[in-house]
């Protein structure tokens, strides 16, 4: 099978772009995102219906593009979301381990001798930066034989059908037959949907498309039961798939069907040498493959998606002004902003629109840039309205309009993708704070110098082994510290450095655990 051949339940074909080099300007500001999960996105809204966005990450040729997703009912609309949606709800919500330092009792103390620092550019020092419409599709009902088609249109980019059928083979050969690229591998996975009453929705980039940029999708749905389709997913996964779940809510969200990945304690997700994602793939797959942590749970945080209209740029005549108004409102340089800067203006010359755009961001007049060999500033303003202002403004007045927001995770192997997990709300469960306290403790001694004295890590009033002790002669510990020892004059020791060391203790600590901590440190509850 050929890697990005499809996308089922949300495309897991990760994107690795090549990092832009510096140059400045509008396109030059923006690092590249590569995308490791799948992420989904819900809204329980107040009329008891759902909303479902789905992030689709996509490899490969356009025309093989080609996603497909089971639902329980059909959707009473179809549109195109903005990525922004899942940035901004991840950077709110990603655990973060804050780490204190602390010291009990005194530490052995020596003074060291360090060379002198010659010219040039050390810590401290860095280098100057450069400068930096969617339709919804009418619900027909047509004979296609044992298919039957709900609905049909065109929605952003895409292609879009929401079909029901008595079989999953009916449902491939009508996506066959009309060049929806589903290899025959998935009839299996699909006959159980088939089988319970769902629908499917697929989606494919339209032949007469202005854009080829793979957005979001988002469904809203007459139902207030969120489930996952995972079962196609297995088709084209990687070996372990990460998942991030958001539920917009007023109370938070839990699966129904899935256990509970109480990830244990370890103080290498302080100390920066353990990730959370593998935190949670290990502790998922100790609970034999299918279970959800709980990343966040709490009051939704205020998050910025919107952005000013540009709709008053449609009568301007410059496209150095009109550039220059779209970076000073705040839009991103992002695929999609280059994406319709090349359908409307023309660089003159062999210039690509990306050089061209940053050459107007930087000199900002046509003078100095050359005039483009066309400009449709009306056409622009509007499709940047309808593509990325009205994507942006929708999803931020849905996260504002939920009080709650939980946000689970996970991390799957294709074999274990064989049950949908289910979620429900309930009031009564803890919240889950995004930022979790540690105090990393140096037990000092006379035995021990700075940054080589045994350490706990404390959590919650709970003490943590995190490394044992180091005796060292004032000799090697001076050498570690990157100068020589020398005896003090009054013919005892004296403190040279700072007594904490921060940034030593840190870094030893790091080093060792990465090396010697063991795997586990208490039996994780069942």
């Amino acid at each position: 099978m050929r890697w990005g051949y499809v996308c089922l339940a949300g495309g897991l074909a990760a994107s690795l772009p090549s990092p832009a080099a510096a140059c400045g300007g509008f396109f030059c500001s923006s690092a590249p995102v590569v995308q490791a999960r799948e992420v989904v996105a819900y809204a329980y809204e107040d009329d008891g219906t759902l909303t479902m966005a789905v992030q689709i990450v996509y490899q490969g040729r356009d025309e093989d593009f080609a996603w497909i997703l089971p639902l329980p009912v059909p959707p009473g609309t179809i549109a195109v979301g903005t990525d922004a949606l899942f940035d901004a709800l991840s950077l709110a919500t990603e655990p973060q381990f804050d780490l204190r330092l602390g010291t009990e009792g005194t530490c052995a103390q020596t003074e060291c001798t360090f060379p002198s620092s010659g010219g040039g550019c050390g810590f401290g020092c860095a280098a100057d930066a450069s400068p930096a419409g969617a339709r919804d599709a009418a619900a027909l009902m047509a004979d296609a034989g044992s298919v039957e088609i709900l609905s049909r249109g065109v929605v952003g980019p895409y292609d879009t059908v929401v079909l029901g059928a008595a079989s999953a083979a009916d449902i491939l050969e009508w996506l066959g037959d009309n060049d929806y690229d589903i290899p025959a591998a998935s009839a299996p996975l699909l006959e159980p949907y088939v089988a319970q009453g769902f629908v499917f929705i697929a989606l494919r980039l339209n032949a007469n498309r202005d854009s080829s940029v793979i957005r979001p999708i988002v469904l809203r749905m007459a139902t207030d039961e969120a489930c996952l389709p995972i079962r196609l997913t297995a088709i084209a996964t990687t070996p372990s798939l990460p998942i991030a779940l958001f539920f917009l809510a007023d109370r938070q969200a839990h699966s129904t069907n899935y256990a509970v990945a109480d990830v244990p304690v370890d103080p290498r997700l302080w100390l920066r040498t353990r990730t959370w994602d593998g935190a949670v793939r290990d502790r998922v797959a100790e609970l034999g493959g299918r279970a959800f942590a709980t990343d966040y749970a709490g009051p939704t945080p205020r998050v910025s998606i919107a952005l000013p209209d540009v709709l008053d740029l449609a009568r301007e005549t410059d496209p150095a002004r009109f550039v220059g108004e779209l970076r000073a409102r705040g839009y991103p340089p992002d695929d999609l902003l280059l994406d319709l800067f090349e359908r409307y203006i023309g660089p003159p010359g062999a210039q690509t629109a990306r050089d061209y755009v940053n050459c107007l961001t930087l000199r900002g007049s046509t003078a100095s840039c050359g005039a483009p060999t066309r400009f449709d500033a009306e056409r622009l303003a509007r499709a940047i309205e309808e593509e990325i202002t009205a994507p942006r403004r929708e999803a931020d007045a849905m996260v504002a309009r939920h009080p709650y927001l939980t946000r689970l995770s996970t991390s799957m192997r294709a074999e274990d993708m064989s049950l949908d997990p289910d979620f429900a709300l309930d009031d009564g469960l803890p919240d889950v704070p995004q930022r979790r306290n540690a105090r990393l403790i140096e037990q000092c001694s006379a035995d021990y110098y700075p940054g080589r004295a045994p350490a706990v890590l404390e959590v919650g009033g709970v003490r943590y082994p995190a490394r044992p002790g180091r005796t060292l002669s004032a000799d090697a510990y001076c050498r570690e510290m990157g100068g020589t020892a020398r005896a003090s004059s009054s013919g005892g020791c004296t403190a040279a450095r700072g007594r904490g060391a921060p940034l030593m203790l840190v870094l030893a600590v790091g080093a060792f655990v990465a090396v010697r901590l063991t795997r586990r440190l208490r039996a994780p509850a069942r």
